[in-house]
């Protein structure tokens, strides 16, 4: 599964994310996110049985822009 909303607002990707009944948000095994401590929090919300991985490319690009 693979969303892209706009915006950063919890609100609205915690709204977003719920219209996925529970039972289906519940069998997700992990999540691919960026470091945004929001998107942490948000994820560990909604998919509370899901193991967050930190984009590799996301860390690599922060690390090339700090050279």
């Amino acid at each position: 599964m693979v969303a892209m909303i706009k915006g950063v607002k919890v609100d609205i990707f915690t709204d977003f994310l719920k219209l996925i009944p529970k039972k289906q948000r519940d069998k997700v095994v992990e999540i691919t996110l960026e470091v945004a401590f929001t998107m942490v929090n948000i994820c560990k919300n909604v998919f509370p049985n899901a193991k967050q991985v930190t984009d590799r490319f996301y860390v690599q690009n922060i690390r090339v822009k700090y050279r």
